[in-house]
């Protein structure tokens, strides 16, 4: 069961899963930061009593149908409600880590944090489950060396920043003392053989698990982390969903952010604001040319610059969508894809395709036509998880080709039409255009 944070349950679920109806039961006119477990639990319920929910299941005109939500709505309210004050259900203001630094601040001869990381720990399990995975946990990202292929880095959801230099043999964490464990998106620069340099996105930004506190940058490899002109306190409840470096200089670095686009042209000192109250939840660049950049917000918008972020303007807009991921190859660097998931199930609203450089936008496969992003491995199921479950990729030595990740599935697709053929051992589909 994945600990969801204070602060996530506003945003997360008027942004993705949890924008139903329900939402507008909470009390008019009171802050956000003033909502109590009880003002939740009210407007849920109230929402919720006339279906008869048993179980995240209701009887829809004889159907059992599922109450989308209803479990995951469940599963934070247990969690909260060991965490809030039991009198009021008010929120607590602190973060555990928050907690415990004050109380060594009080108690300066106990045992230091950094005297605890070098104790001798040993992993007791689960090394498998039911479900044919080998840990209960979540990864978000991964990054590699520049030129060691047996290194690499991966980011969880709420575990911290992980490295491995014998191509996954061991794993070493390397953010143990920092004041939020979630990492969004790691950045290796291309000097990192004699620069040692990090950057890591703080925060869960696929479920708000956790929220950010900002980038971080690490100059040891990892070994001891400071601050950027990005900071967040954690009680602040704001994401960093992407770092975008300049590959031809690793001084010059883009951030979408919960609160916008930012961009550095120092490595992170400082940050000037591009794009402010739209927040962006992916970002990618055109090949060759990172003066021209592509972003996707929130309710299905994507944005184009022709200036290295300095002006944004909207290309794309559909109210049915609500999460869109990007994908650019540079054997054809004018291309755009972006893969929509709807705002209704959040199942696969639709493949786009742009040739322009992201200045027009054509469907290219429906997903009435097949739900890849789905439970089912033939695609015929509706719905799915496209607010959490949801990447594109294309080929960077064939455009043509791209690869869609949806629940339980990756998808080949390919343009033009190819023969279709069905995998479900490896649960890998080829779906022509």
């Amino acid at each position: 069961m994945k600990k969801i944070s204070l602060i996530l349950i506003f945003t997360l679920f008027v942004s993705n899963l949890f924008s139903q109806q329900w939402i507008k039961n909470l009390p008019a006119g009171k802050p956000r930061e003033q909502l109590t477990l009880a003002d939740y639990k009210d407007a849920f319920y109230r929402y919720w009593a006339p279906f008869n929910v048993e179980n995240g299941y209701y009887n829809l005109n004889g159907v059992k149908t599922k109450a989308v939500g209803w479990k995951q709505f469940k599963r934070w309210e247990y969690e909260m409600e060991r965490k809030v004050n039991p009198s009021t259900t008010e929120f607590p203001k602190q973060s555990a880590h928050e907690v415990l630094r004050d109380f060594q601040k009080s108690h300066p001869t106990l045992k230091s944090i950094s005297a605890v990381d070098q104790s001798s720990w040993t992993s007791l399990g689960p090394a498998s489950s039911v479900g044919g995975y080998a840990g209960v946990g979540r990864l978000n990202c991964i990054a590699f060396h520049p030129s060691d292929n047996n290194t690499y880095w991966v980011g969880a959801a709420s575990g911290g920043l992980w490295v491995t230099t014998n191509n996954g043999t061991s794993w070493t964490c390397l953010t143990n003392s920092n004041g939020v464990l979630a990492v969004s998106d790691i950045l290796i620069p291309s000097d990192y053989a004699t620069s040692n340099t990090i950057y890591i996105a703080t925060g869960d930004k696929d479920a708000w698990d956790n929220n950010s506190v900002g980038v971080l940058k690490s100059t040891d490899g990892g070994a001891t982390w400071n601050t950027t002109g990005i900071s967040y306190a954690i009680s602040a409840g704001k994401m960093v969903y992407r770092l975008l470096p300049d590959p031809s200089n690793n001084q010059t670095i883009l951030a979408a952010t919960s609160d916008g686009v930012y961009k550095t042209t120092n490595g992170g000192a400082t940050w000037s604001t591009r794009l402010t109250t739209t927040r962006f939840l992916s970002m990618e660049y055109k090949p060759g040319d990172f003066n021209t950049l592509y972003g996707t917000a929130t309710l299905g918008m994507i944005y184009v610059s022709p200036d290295g972020g300095t002006t944004w303007t909207q290309s794309f807009n559909n109210s049915l969508v609500y999460r869109i991921n990007l994908a650019v190859s540079p054997n054809q660097p004018t291309w755009v894809y972006a893969i929509a998931e709807t705002n209704s199930d959040d199942g696969l609203y639709g493949i786009y395709k742009s040739t322009d450089s992201g200045v027009t936008y054509t469907q290219i496969f429906a997903g009435t036509s097949k739900n890849l992003l789905g439970w089912n491995a033939n695609g015929a199921d509706t719905g799915g998880q496209g607010w959490y479950d949801l990447s594109i990729a294309s080929l960077p030595s064939n455009a043509n080709t791209l690869l869609i990740g949806g629940i339980n599935t990756i998808t080949i697709l390919h343009i033009p039409p190819k023969e279709f053929a069905l995998i479900p051992d490896s649960l890998i589909r080829k779906i022509p255009f």
